[in-house]
């Protein structure tokens, strides 16, 4: 079935997207903690 096929990549497209922007959030992150850690060294 064409429509089951064209939904099935809608889903595995949106999961791939999911997952690329949980990895860009925890390097957000990272940096966010670094940042901190750096300004607290400054002060």
């Amino acid at each position: 079935n064409v429509e089951i096929q064209r939904i099935k990549k809608r889903v595995d497209e949106i999961n791939n997207n999911i997952e690329t922007f949980h990895k860009t959030n925890e390097a957000l992150e990272k940096m966010e903690e670094r940042l901190e850690g750096i300004q607290s060294k400054m002060k």
